[in-house]
């Protein structure tokens, strides 16, 4: 747009910036960029932006509501609690910016933030035939440094291990003891709520471990408002869905490596580094009931946890983000003073394909050219299960 103010204007310093190969952000004329931006924002109220995806439903169906509303009262409630809930959504981030500037002026303090990337598809290829058959997934979970601003990528396929919390409590243990410094003692974490991977008891549990342990001495994990869970590990995601669209062929799983390793640290989680956790964090060291005063612990209804080494066998809860802990309670059983990481590992063997999934993907083998692709397909093992509406998750 200030282009074309100069073209209107001032086309004679227009021409000679573009003959010279000057940045117009920096063109020393009569009416600066600088300038025509600050007047441009105190005198019109335009935006711009790309259509929005992946909308809070929440928000959504509030907004709806207000719009079919006649009731003037019911109307401005309506408001009041889109408002509210809104509120909630940004104190999330907030506290974000907060602990990233602690994890920057501090050389003890770290802040983490995780979350699986959608599933990628093994081979990907351009011909029709793929549209038709089911394709092996590729799991890639991101572990995003703040204080580095930089994101590790553990990645292995379907018939290596599940995505489950066994998984991504593997992925973190690895992490901790590969990439994050000795002299790190506070961690902030940031998370969405998958009951399934981040927000269940055995993630508490592998916190409280970790405190008790003294590998750390405290420990903050916050938890989103429902359909506002962006975090920074999204903008690398969307780095690496941007590479898969610029190529027509990648055949195999260490091929779809290579390519994010020219941006990322990829690790590629093997079979024996993935431990039982969930088994081995439960007897004979923690509770299976975690109550106090009578008051039954409802996971899903908290959105802060902390962890503190002055407590140890204590973990502090909270409904909201103002780091105001309202309850208190005891996971570890009387007398446990330490408890071990797990060893035994999750998986004894690869895990088997769908019977119709891997005869699809062998399928796709004749369009292949790299002979280890097709010997890697090849020894994919099947089920027994052969039912046609099996459910395949992204």
């Amino acid at each position: 747009m200030y282009e074309m103010f100069l073209e209107k204007h001032y086309p004679g310093v227009l021409f000679e910036a573009k003959q010279n190969e000057r940045n117009l952000q920096k063109l020393q004329s009569e009416v600066k960029y600088s300038f025509y931006l600050q007047y441009f924002r105190d005198n019109y109220n335009y935006t711009f932006g790309r259509p929005r995806s992946d909308v809070c439903t929440t928000c959504s169906e509030m907004e709806a509501k207000i719009s079919h509303e006649k009731n003037g009262a019911l109307k401005r409630s309506l408001e009041t609690d889109l408002k509210v809930h809104k509120t909630r959504a940004k104190l999330f981030y907030t506290k974000m910016q907060e602990c990233l500037l602690k994890a920057k002026e501090n050389e003890d303090t770290e802040v983490l933030c995780f979350d699986f990337k959608q599933n990628i598809p093994c081979p990907h290829m351009c011909t029709s035939d793929v549209f038709y058959k089911r394709q092996l997934w590729m799991y890639c979970i991101s572990i995003y440094s703040g204080k580095k601003s930089k994101s590790v990528m553990y990645t292995w396929t379907e018939n290596t291990a599940k995505r489950g919390c066994n998984e991504v409590l593997s992925v973190l243990n690895h992490y901790i003891n590969a990439f994050l410094p000795s002299n790190v003692k506070r961690l902030y974490v940031f998370t969405d709520g998958c009951r399934g991977q981040n927000h269940n008891q055995n993630m508490l549990k592998f916190w409280q471990t970790l405190v008790l342990n003294g590998k750390f001495e405290n420990i903050q994990h916050f938890f989103p408002q429902r359909g506002h869970s962006f975090l920074p590990c999204d903008r690398h995601f969307a780095i690496i869905e941007k590479m898969q669209r610029r190529r027509e062929v990648v055949e195999s799983p260490s091929d779809w490596n290579t390519i994010i390793s020219s941006k990322f640290t990829v690790v590629e989680l093997k079979r024996n580094m993935v431990r039982d956790f969930v088994n081995g964090l439960s007897e004979p060291f923690f509770k299976k009931n975690f109550t106090t005063n009578k008051l039954k612990f409802q996971i899903t209804k908290y959105k802060f946890f902390e962890f503190k080494s002055e407590s140890k066998s204590l973990m502090f809860g909270s409904f909201s983000l103002n780091n105001v802990c309202t309850d208190v309670f005891r996971l570890l059983k009387p007398g446990v003073e330490f408890v071990p990481i797990p060893e035994k590992l999750a998986y004894s063997a690869d895990l088997p394909i769908n019977a119709l999934k891997l005869q699809n993907i062998k399928e796709l083998c004749k369009f292949l050219k790299d002979g280890k692709a097709i010997a890697f397909y090849d020894s994919l093992t099947g089920a027994t299960c052969t039912h046609e509406d099996e459910p395949d998750e992204r």
